[in-house]
């Protein structure tokens, strides 16, 4: 198995093993390259991909308006797979992303819901352990 890897194929293969929406390990795995939790091996975020047509453009900016695109459910990473398919990181970083539990599970965190005081009275033994 390689050591490394390219982004999109690392998520897209890891999405449908896990109980986590496609959008959201994206979400998670986006963040973790611009906090630099995840170095891109061939990719310098401050450099410019075309410093004459958009000279204010960093990869880096680049990034943080897919992550904001995505976060809002507006922006399918399909569409610009071509571009994370050259961002080369190492699998064993992003395996450790998924390790760390920074991606959390469906539904509500326990005890947030509300129903503990109604909880309590129907199975007042069981819940006061």
């Amino acid at each position: 198995m390689p050591k490394e890897g390219n982004i999109y194929d690392l998520i897209e293969r890891t999405t449908p093993k896990r109980l986590v929406p496609r959008l959201e390990l994206w979400e998670e795995a986006l963040r973790a390259i611009i906090e630099e939790k995840i170095r891109p091996l061939n990719l310098n975020l401050s450099e410019r991909p075309d410093p004459v047509a958009a000279a204010a453009i960093t990869y880096g900016v680049w990034l943080n308006g897919i992550l904001r695109a995505v976060v809002a459910r507006r922006f399918d990473p399909n569409s610009v797979a071509h571009i994370f398919r050259r961002i080369i990181v190492r699998r064993s970083d992003f395996e450790s992303l998924l390790r760390k539990g920074n991606i959390g599970g469906r539904g509500p965190k326990p005890n947030a819901t509300g129903f503990q005081v109604v909880d309590r009275k129907l199975f007042p033994r069981s819940l006061s352990k």
